[in-house]
């Protein structure tokens, strides 16, 4: 049987290891690269480190790991939220914003080249399916419940 979540899942694996590919051009990892791609469309290039973990659903112990290899590497600076001393504030430095640039460009091509082969509607469609797979809602299906 053809399942499309499973589809769906090494489409997600593939894209991810293209990503990491382009990223390693620039001795970084593809969730590094996307992490700055993301700081980078913040108010003032930053955010808090609960962000970063909210958007791209990773473990607090992974980004705290991942932002400390990223501030050594001079990408990024870490502070103490001022309203609330348990939070930490990201900002990229500038060598990061010129990385975020660059996969902007990166994304930007990706876009246009799935603009150029699907229709608005077929993209809004998919865009819906997307959507409706990331529902928190469906958790007990997906353990054999509800079925």
């Amino acid at each position: 049987m053809h399942y499309l979540e499973k589809q769906l899942h090494q489409t997600a694996n593939h894209l991810a290891w293209q990503f990491d590919q382009f990223a390693a051009e620039y001795d970084l990892t593809g969730q590094q690269l996307s992490t700055i791609e993301f700081l980078a469309n913040q108010p003032q290039w930053q955010s808090t480190q609960h962000a970063i973990e909210v958007e791209f659903n990773i473990k607090r112990s992974t980004t705290t790991k991942m932002l400390q290899r990223m501030e050594k590497a001079g990408l990024i600076v870490r502070k103490t939220a001022n309203q609330d001393r348990r939070s930490k504030i990201v900002a990229l430095t500038p060598p990061a914003k010129k990385l975020a640039k660059t996969a902007q460009q990166y994304l930007k091509m990706r876009q246009q080249r799935l603009e150029k082969r699907f229709s608005p509607q077929e993209l809004a469609t998919f865009e819906q399916i997307l959507a409706y797979l990331q529902e928190k809602s469906d958790v007990g299906e997906t353990n054999g419940k509800n079925q």
